[in-house]
């Protein structure tokens, strides 16, 4: 990772339970009006087609939200089947307030978009944000779940490898600049 760049590294055990795994992070737009996330996506049953059966994959479900720190309101969130991937399962989200969105965060230019609440942390802090990564039920055999990460504290990073979110920043223009790739 270069110098403007850090991880979901911190865990949120306040929230997790022993189907439940969290790790969060602070954001500041101090460093850029849009946080760039890139990782990895686990493998997850598909189950919005309404199948009869749940399938297999690494962890039962996957989501990423953006909360105000100190209300706790949401101000977005993507989960799994949501979330535009490239075929190796790789993808990259903006993170941004509504008025900073790149014209090309969408499914459609093949990245993802998560809204920065105006509020900031909900505390008064307006340039401050909270991203926090949800992984439910992982398979045993998945190394890279925050379940594992979180077992071995500040070995996050290590063991999840392409699955913990990185986070830059950068401008609106330089995130529109990566232009389309469906």
């Amino acid at each position: 990772m270069s110098g403007n760049e850090t991880s979901l590294s911190e865990s949120a055990n306040g929230y997790s339970n022993p189907d439940n795994g969290y790790l969060a992070a602070g954001l500041s737009r101090s460093l850029g009006p849009v946080a760039v996330l890139t990782g990895r996506l686990p493998t997850v049953p598909q189950t919005l087609q309404g199948n009869a059966t749940m399938g297999t994959g690494n962890m039962r479900y996957w989501s990423i939200c953006s909360y105000e720190l100190f209300s706790q309101k949401v101000a977005g969130c993507l989960f799994d089947q949501t979330l535009k991937t490239d075929s190796a399962g790789n993808y990259v989200i903006a993170v941004s307030r509504s008025a900073d969105r790149p014209s090309n965060a969408n499914a459609a230019c093949g990245y993802n978009w998560i809204q920065w609440s105006d509020n900031g942390d909900g505390n008064g802090n307006t340039n401050d944000g909270f991203i926090a990564l949800r992984n439910l039920l992982p398979d045993p055999s998945f190394g890279q779940s925050v379940q594992n990460a979180a077992l071995l504290g500040i070995g996050a990073p290590l063991t999840m490898g392409a699955y913990l979110p990185a986070i830059s920043y950068s401008s609106v223009s330089a995130f529109q600049a990566r232009g389309c790739s469906p």
